[in-house]
């Protein structure tokens, strides 16, 4: 899960992905590793949403996912 996580992380540099990433469900996943993965899932999950924040609609989904960083 870290290692999908990683992916997700440098992948969510990208506008286009950051998008993608969110209607493929991406969001629910990296906040439930985030809060429930191993040290390490928590730490690259939390990297990979804050990514994905910079894009307004996902930071309200991760909001509404209950995740507050």
């Amino acid at each position: 899960k870290a290692k999908a996580a990683c992916a997700l992380w440098g992948s969510a540099l990208n506008d286009d992905n950051q998008v993608a990433i969110a209607a493929a469900g991406g969001i629910p996943v990296l906040v439930s590793l985030a809060r429930d993965g191993s040290d390490e899932g928590k730490e690259i999950a939390a990297w990979a949403l804050w990514n994905l924040s910079v894009n307004a609609d996902n930071d309200v989904a991760i909001e509404s996912a209950g995740y507050l960083g």
